[in-house]
């Protein structure tokens, strides 16, 4: 059976001698697929078999889990993005952390919050780790557990010194209500969250930040991404 799908290649692993295995993150979830011969020099679809490749795919299935690869029409390969070691990897865990999120319910919007914040860190000047934060906290959304950065999620009360995100529930709380799982966000930390969160994408690049502070809150919210799903997430 043939499947016509839009798909964007999150990873790759050689198979075989000149063949690779795939991993497309599609809208009906991620693909497993077998891309033959892309390793010779002379091959025509090794661009397809590129991480970041965004394309529509011609893929095939005889029964099974693994598709093979037949045709693709590339519509963007994001190359711009390896040419810089930041870009890299910040696009590398982005790839990484929609690939671990991702199923048959939630694969378009997973795609399409990827494809637009690829297109950012590609095409567009601005510090490339305000995209990945604003990116962590719209996955957070994606999966059901949108940050309440307006107030304290227990006592209602305003933000004035310490603030702090419980990694297990997601709430964030003042000093009075923290848990054991609560995470220290210093109140620049928190307004910074903030701001990108109420940032839309196209005005992303008006905001300037230290990295080094941009770098500590990706920690945070990957590590409450990981207890979220219970899954395992490198930092950058």
């Amino acid at each position: 059976m043939d499947t016509k799908v839009k798909g964007i290649v999150l990873a790759s692993k050689d198979y075989k001698e000149n063949d690779k295995l795939l991993w497309l993150l599609t809208p009906i979830g991620k693909l497993t697929v077998l891309a033959k011969g892309v390793k010779k020099p002379k091959a025509k679809l090794k661009p397809a078999s590129m991480p970041f490749c965004f394309g529509e795919y011609l893929l095939t299935n005889k029964g099974g889990e693994i598709y093979t690869l037949t045709s693709c029409e590339v519509i963007d390969s994001f190359f711009d993005i390896t040419s810089d070691y930041d870009s890299f990897l910040i696009g590398c865990k982005m790839l990484d952390i929609a690939g671990k999120i991702v199923n048959e319910e939630n694969g378009l919007d997973i795609m399409l919050l990827l494809l637009k914040l690829l297109n950012l860190v590609a095409y567009v000047d601005l510090n490339d780790y305000v995209v990945f934060v604003k990116y962590l906290t719209e996955i957070l959304s994606n999966i059901g557990f949108r940050l309440n950065l307006d107030k304290c999620s227990k006592c209602g009360e305003k933000f004035l010194t310490k603030v702090y995100l419980d990694t297990d529930t997601g709430e964030v709380l003042c000093p009075s209500c923290k848990t054991s799982s609560s995470v220290d966000i210093t109140i620049n930390e928190y307004t910074i969250i903030r701001l990108i969160c109420k940032t839309d994408f196209d005005n992303l690049k008006n905001l300037k930040f230290d990295e080094t502070v941009l770098k500590n809150i990706s920690k945070i919210l990957i590590k409450n991404i990981a207890n979220k799903l219970n899954i395992t997430i490198k930092n950058l």
